[in-house]
């Protein structure tokens, strides 16, 4: 994936120290990322989550008022179980503990502070990247099965089409227009009836044997 389609995914920083906002919006900024939203008040994250569509959120675990898991839990209830959205959880905990406690409840990965601003850039970038990729293959699929549908109302159709062809008294053939030849591709019944022809030989013979010398 190009650095230019990856500099366009949506960050939603979230960290009740705006100091800690600040410096990581600047530092993802400078490394070319241009879309990104921050929040010191957790009980914000769900409205600016909705509103902004994030592909990548960065969060603090210990927050007042709000934890992170507390955070992590809403986002997750509102997404589908199998969409993918990486949530980065950066704190000031060293515990092995909290790190458990953090993947445990849903994040995705985890980063102590203070952090190194070169981490912090390919971490985004790798989260980013597999969430763009999530967010591709979900968009084909989707694409795919749209034709999957629209293939199978035509063929539908189709059937509908040769059963009334079928069922019609008068005798009706039908060419492919596509082939150099204009072979005859389906007689209804009622042709073989009024002409005494069987389908040996008819289909793939091209309609101007019906004439005669």
């Amino acid at each position: 994936m190009k650095d230019s389609h990856l500099r366009e995914a949506r960050i939603l920083i979230v960290d009740d120290e705006s100091i800690h906002v600040e410096l990581l919006t600047t530092i993802l900024r400078k490394h070319g990322y241009r879309h990104l939203q921050g929040a010191t008040d957790p009980r914000a994250a769900l409205p600016l989550f909705r509103d902004f569509q994030p592909d990548l959120v960065i969060l603090d675990w210990m927050m007042p008022g709000v934890s992170g898991r507390q955070v992590i839990a809403q986002l997750r209830a509102e997404l589908s179980s199998d969409t993918y959205l990486p949530i980065l959880v950066v704190t000031g905990a060293l515990e092995v503990e909290t790190k458990r406690e953090a993947l445990a409840g849903g994040a995705t990965d985890f980063l102590t502070k203070p952090f190194d601003a070169c981490e912090i850039v390919l971490r985004a970038d790798n989260l980013t990247r597999t969430r763009l990729l999530h967010r591709r293959l979900e968009e084909n699929e989707h694409r795919l099965r749209g034709l999957l549908e629209n293939m199978h109302e035509t063929g539908r159709e189709n059937r509908q089409l040769a059963a009334a062809i079928a069922n019609l008294s008068s005798g009706v053939t039908i060419t492919d227009p596509h082939l150099p030849d204009k072979p005859i591709i389906f007689a209804n019944p009622a042709f073989y009836s009024l002409t005494g022809y069987s389908p040996a030989e008819v289909i793939g013979k091209n309609c101007r044997f019906l004439q005669g010398p």
